[in-house]
């Protein structure tokens, strides 16, 4: 919830305090959408990745928190996405022993998506 709020709030330097130093982030746009083509590495590219993109599709977004396979996830939708963004996408965020952000997973394509919606 800490580090939602910073990325809407576009606070990089909030949510990368809540990164741990080995933190990583993957994103899965099928082809589809706008997706980081390897994975992001580290506290301040995370943080920069993650609050570019609240920081163009954050009007209108709704965050919410939902089981799926088991774990807690993010379930986001955007009411007016930019173009080549996913207008719904799922992420889920592991957190280590101290409550830092391990890893960040984000599944965007409409064809892994589609039984959330």
């Amino acid at each position: 919830e800490r580090l939602t709020s910073a990325l809407l709030a576009g606070d990089a330097r909030q949510a990368e305090a809540l990164l741990a130093p080995s933190v990583h982030a993957l994103s899965d746009g099928g082809g589809e959408f706008f997706a980081a083509r390897k994975p992001v590495i580290g506290p301040e590219r995370v943080a920069r990745f993650y609050t570019n993109i609240a920081r163009n599709s954050a009007a209108g977004a709704s965050v919410t928190i939902r089981m799926i396979n088991g774990l807690p996830a993010l379930v986001i939708a955007l009411e007016n996405p930019p173009p080549r963004t996913s207008p719904f996408f799922v992420t889920r965020i592991d957190v280590d022993a101290r409550g830092l952000v391990t890893a960040v997973h984000s599944v965007l394509a409409t064809a892994k998506t589609t039984a959330l919606r």
